[in-house]
């Protein structure tokens, strides 16, 4: 299957005017699981909009301040909007703000609790309404190139205008689940999951075309540790 996926991948990649940056930075509205809510981020006024499928603003969050920045960040990439559909959430990364966002539109969402790790753990404090709420994971470090684990409750991310771990985040815990080291050339949002056995799967990051050929990274998806790719071991 990985090697299905590299084939797939490089056949995408060497398309005319294919650009990984626009790939992943493309959208700035995207569409929930169920196709009923839309999110969008509007820079100009400084806020996410959530709509509902009339178009009508339910929500509007606004985005992290200029005093919120990380200390030394470079703005490249300001908003990053994914869709995590089997949390039926949407998760925001900002690129100089060291916080993650999940906004659920399950309406059975579990209440947010914004103090310490054991408040939320044992339901103490004041409580949000998880439903439209944000749920908030704070950072050692801004994310603007990321990546959703449909299959798990975890977000990986990195700034690219800086050469930091790939960061693996729990989005259940709000927390760094483990860190990894990939060259700063590997984009994580463009990378492919994929299952060389059962219950054994594997993440695999590839350099962009436009860069000097250099060999995939896989990364298990288990440990989040890097591993030999099971291509490059088949071949030899």
């Amino acid at each position: 299957m990985i090697r299905r996926q590299l084939l797939r991948y490089s056949a995408v990649a060497w398309l005319p005017g294919f650009s990984a940056a626009a790939l992943a930075d493309k959208a700035q509205t995207i569409t929930s699981g169920d196709g009923l809510w839309r999110l969008t981020a509007d820079l100009q006024m400084q806020r996410l909009l959530l709509q509902d499928t009339h178009g009508d603003t339910t929500r509007s969050y606004s985005l992290p301040t200029p005093s919120q920045l990380a200390s030394g960040a470079v703005l490249q990439t300001p908003v990053v909007l994914r869709t995590h559909k089997k949390r039926q959430s949407f998760v925001a990364a900002f690129g100089a703000c060291s916080e993650l966002w999940e906004i659920s539109y399950n309406q059975q969402a579990e209440d947010i609790f914004d103090g310490l790790v054991h408040d939320y753990r044992n339901h103490e404090g004041l409580a949000q309404p998880g439903f439209l709420g944000i749920r908030r994971t704070r950072l050692a470090q801004p994310l603007d190139d990321l990546l959703i684990d449909t299959e798990s409750p975890h977000v990986l991310g990195r700034a690219r205008w800086g050469q930091g771990e790939v960061q693996v985040i729990n989005l259940d815990i709000r927390r760094v689940r483990a860190t990894f080291h990939v060259p700063p050339t590997y984009r994580v949002s463009l990378a492919q999951p994929g299952e060389i056995s059962e219950g054994m799967r594997v993440l695999l990051l590839q350099a962009p075309p436009a860069t000097t050929p250099v060999a995939p990274v896989c990364v298990s998806m288990t440990g989040w540790q890097v591993m030999p790719c099971p291509v490059m071991a088949q071949t030899k």
